[in-house]
């Protein structure tokens, strides 16, 4: 499908992170620090990479602005902490494609992968919860998360165009999920409730006879 480089330094939030990617069928290579992100890059050939802002922001700005004069540059997402501030100018100078703050829900990550990628999120995601039996094996991530909850699905360019990059709005429709979910639901319960009635209405001739 795609490949990923990403850098977690909460292994409970990298593991399930990637789990999910794995799931889609994105290629993942995971790391808790990103000592040696250019080599890692140009190794694994990956279309994203994914950066904390933290704890020095300026050293992820320099990193990311080595990523983007590789032959091949992948899209940079530099993921801060809540209330922390990024600086635009670095994000604009260094092509520095989205920002997330550290909380967030997995279906908005994926859908702006995918939908970078030319995919259509609603479908793939469509199909994987499907494939799942719903939602209930994707949790929401918990307190301790470090991708934003809230972005916009929008070119880089204009995403910059009036607002503080850390304050975005969500690209994935949360009600979607739950449409999806509830659509799940009716067709388990139909289905259970048509083979309750054939076994009824057979058990009631083998009466009869």
């Amino acid at each position: 499908m795609f490949k990923v480089l990403l850098y977690l330094d909460n292994y409970e939030k990298l593991v399930d992170t990637v789990t999910h990617m794995k799931k889609l069928g994105i290629d993942v290579d995971s790391h808790q620090h990103p000592l040696q992100v250019v080599s890692q890059a140009i190794d694994f050939n990956t279309d994203f990479v994914i950066l904390q802002a933290y704890p020095d922001s300026e050293a992820m700005y320099n990193l990311a602005g080595k990523l983007n004069h590789l032959a091949k540059a992948p899209s940079v997402i530099l993921l801060k902490k809540e209330g922390q501030k990024i600086d635009s100018a670095q994000v604009m100078k260094n092509k520095i494609n989205r920002v997330f703050s550290e909380s967030f829900e997995i279906y908005d990550l994926l859908s702006y992968l995918l939908e970078t990628r030319g995919f259509n999120p609603q479908e793939v995601l469509n199909k994987y919860l499907r494939d799942e039996g719903g939602a209930s094996q994707a949790k929401k991530p918990k307190s301790v998360s470090l991708l934003g909850e809230k972005f916009k699905s929008r070119d880089y360019k204009d995403s910059l165009k009036g607002f503080d990059p850390g304050d975005c709005e969500p690209a994935f429709d949360s009600q979607k999920v739950g449409k999806f979910k509830k659509e799940l639901s009716q067709q388990k319960q139909s289905s259970e409730k048509t083979a309750r009635d054939q076994f009824l209405e057979a058990l009631l001739k083998n009466q009869a006879g």
